[in-house]
Formats: C-alpha cells, sequence, structure tokens
C-alpha cells in the first residue's frame, strides 16, 4: 500500500504586514477549497476520498485478513496486484481507471471457513463507472443476476460466478464495487450484502 503525504504550505513569518497575512490566507483558500471531493464529517470542510477509505472491517464475525490489503494508481500497478491476468484490469481500462484498493476477509460459514473478495475501482467519471459495470462484452455484466434483498449503491445485482461461489457488485457514483465470496448459499448472499451494505454507507455523503 503506497501512503501520500501532502504538506501543509509553509505560512508568512510571524513579521508579516497583518494586511498581507490575510491576503496570504484568502489566496490560499480560493486555491484550495476546489480541489475537494467528498465532505468531512467532523469538520464540515472537504477532503479527498480514496477507494480504500470505502474498504470496511465492521462486518460482524469477518476479520480483514492481515497483508492482503492492496491499491493501485495505475493500471500497470492494478496488473500486479490481486487482478493480474484478470479480464477485469482490461475492462476497467477501457472505462477509464482512475484508482483501485482491494482486501481479502475470513469468516465462518456454514461450520466451515469461508473467503470474502473486496475490490472498489475508481473510474474516471459516474458514466464510466455505469458503462463497466453494465460491460457484458467484457464479462462485467453477468448473463443472469438477481437483485439484492435491499436497496444498494444507484444499482446492485447479485449471481453465482463460477463454481461455488457467488458475487455482489454495484455502483455508486464514480466507483464500481465488485465482492466474492467462495459459497454459494442464500447465508453467502446473505453476506455480501452486508458488507456491501456497509460499503455503501460509507460511499453515501
Amino acid at each position: 500500500m503506497r501512503l501520500r503525504a501532502f504538506r501543509r504550505p509553509a505560512g508568512p513569518g510571524s513579521q508579516s504586514h497583518p494586511l498581507r497575512l490575510a491576503a496570504g490566507m484568502a489566496s490560499l483558500l480560493i486555491l484550495v477549497l476546489p480541489l475537494g471531493c467528498g465532505s468531512d464529517e467532523e469538520g464540515g470542510g472537504d477532503v479527498i476520498r480514496h477507494p480504500q477509505d470505502f474498504l470496511v472491517n465492521d462486518v460482524a464475525g469477518w476479520e480483514m485478513t492481515p497483508g492482503t490489503l492492496e491499491t493501485a494508481l495505475t493500471i500497470d500497478e492494478l496488473r500486479d496486484a490481486a487482478v493480474n491476468g484478470s479480464y477485469i484490469a482490461d475492462a476497467v481500462e477501457l472505462h477509464n481507471f482512475r484508482e483501485w484498493a482491494g482486501a481479502g476477509y475470513l469468516g465462518n460459514l456454514g461450520g466451515g471457513e469461508a473467503r470474502v473478495t473486496l475490490w472498489i475501482f475508481e473510474q474516471q467519471s459516474p458514466t464510466d463507472a455505469l458503462a463497466l459495470y453494465n460491460d457484458s462484452e467484457s464479462g462485467i455484466a453477468p448473463p443472469t443476476s438477481e437483485s439484492p434483498d435491499q436497496e444498494i449503491g444507484d444499482e446492485a445485482r447479485i449471481y453465482v460466478s463460477g463454481l461455488n461461489a457467488t458475487t455482489l457488485d454495484f455502483v455508486r457514483g464514480t466507483r464500481w464495487v465488485y465482492i466474492l465470496i467462495d459459497r454459494a448459499s442464500d447465508d453467502a448472499e446473505q453476506v455480501l450484502q452486508l458488507f456491501a451494505a456497509s460499503v455503501d454507507q460509507k460511499m453515501t455523503p
């Protein structure tokens, strides 16, 4: 995972004239305010939110597996990460990929160990994210699917993917969320919906 530090510009010296200080601060506000995206719930200011900000660890009975959290800011980094060699990497690149974060979770289901994979993709625009979600040619949109029991995202669906696995994916604004569990059962679908609802709640202003 890569961490990027943002340094606060050095302020005027302590001997600066009060009028110059006020003018400098006004100029700084004009430059900074338009850059925000999302809301800061505590201070009411603007913050930049990334896919990793929406990875959850509050689903009862499920814990994020240490060492599985990964991020990517370029398509090359994405190919080297968890989706290496996957058709998903090609699809998200086609629909203007911006950044990605993913993690794995371990829990118990039906008396046995089960694993959940959570991937969050940030695309350039809501139109790109929706086009990715609906892309059947790239294999993203399945031939058949069902709607979740609860309202999730702008659009959402559940479907059996491969042998003994179930997927829930949804789109919310510029983000496409993909969640997979290595089980195919009603209980597995309920787990997916718990994860999806938690992620979606974090994304909703």
